[in-house]
């Protein structure tokens, strides 16, 4: 295990994602903690003379892994009323007040939502309520530097918080965009991502995450047929973006389980050649005790193969619109 000192630099030596770091300090200022995060996690960073200077005081009993003490590093400069903020390959140490200009990670509908005091914003387009209500009850949670903007044409929420704090006003406006009949679908809930877990309790919140992934995936093909759900669709392309956008606000691992969990779900389809097709002819075949035709075979696979290609279709040309804008 490495240890922080106290003023030195610290060389960057990559480390496995379990490796763990004594995360001790005492009155450190803002040079001395950067450059130890920096050291430990490869991070580079970018602050100025105007940013305000501070004393760091961080006691962990037992040591912590390499992410936990970079989010550590964040609730320190949040306390302090500073945040980080991409900037090409660095990371740009900002004060918190009119981070809502900064170009912070944007979240769109779908992804999972970082638990981390780092600002991002988050896109959610209203489906029941309306925009004045939902800003209106909104505006009583978000932190003091936080922002809540709305496009009321499109019903459009833009909220710019800490990940920890929008996660929070996510849970809450999911709770009143509800219809009717009071059933309404969620990808991320809200809980402490980074708590030590027992084996029972890491595996009951692993399935409890696995049924909300499922349940969300199943409500996004439902909609894909609606214009608003069409417009949801990414492909390779817009993955990689998001992929890039979340390395850098460092929720990457929850991400890429997200989407590894949604292709094995829409894997699991009923239509050929995705694999819960093969599963649908092999079932049909033990029950009607006979081979199925080879002709019926690849008919039915080309009617999957292009709808396939007409959903890719879609997604890269929304993809193409995201990278392009407006």
């Amino acid at each position: 295990m490495d240890k922080i000192a106290t003023a030195a630099d610290v060389p960057f030596r990559p480390q496995p994602g379990g490796h763990l770091v004594k995360f001790n300090l005492q009155d450190a200022d803002l040079a001395e903690l950067v450059n130890h995060i920096s050291g430990l996690t490869g991070k580079r960073f970018i602050y100025g003379a105007k940013v305000r200077q501070i004393k760091a005081t961080v006691v962990s009993p037992e040591p912590v892994t390499l992410e936990e003490a970079y989010q550590a590093f964040l609730s320190i400069l949040d306390a302090n009323g500073m945040t980080v903020v991409p900037h090409g390959r660095f990371l740009k140490i900002v004060d918190s007040g009119g981070v809502v200009t900064q170009p912070t990670p944007v979240i769109s509908r779908g992804e999972p939502v970082p638990d981390s005091d780092r600002f991002v914003t988050r896109l959610y387009r209203l489906e029941h309520v309306g925009t004045d209500e939902a800003l209106a009850l909104l505006g009583k949670f978000k932190s003091k530097d936080g922002d809540i903007s709305v496009y009321t044409p499109g019903k459009l929420l833009i909220v710019t918080d800490t990940a920890t704090q929008v996660r929070r006003l996510m849970r809450i406006v999911e709770e009143i965009d509800v219809g009717g009949s009071g059933q309404h679908m969620w990808i991320e809930p809200v809980r402490n991502g980074t708590a030590h877990r027992g084996p029972f309790s890491a595996t009951t919140r692993a399935l409890d995450q696995t049924w909300i992934v499922t349940k969300g995936t199943i409500a996004g093909l439902k909609n894909v047929v609606t214009p608003q759900g069409a417009k949801q669709l990414t492909t390779p392309v817009g993955i990689v973006q998001s992929s890039s956008d979340a390395v850098t606000a460092g929720y990457y691992p929850g991400l890429l389980a997200f989407i590894s969990l949604a292709l094995a779900i829409f894997n699991l389809l009923p239509f050929l050649p995705l694999d819960g097709g093969h599963i649908l002819f092999a079932l049909a075949e033990k029950v009607y005790r006979r081979p199925i035709p080879r002709v019926v075979f690849e008919r039915v696979s080309v009617v999957g193969i292009v709808l396939m290609l007409m959903l890719f279709t879609v997604g890269l040309n929304n993809d193409i619109g995201r990278l392009g804008g407006p």
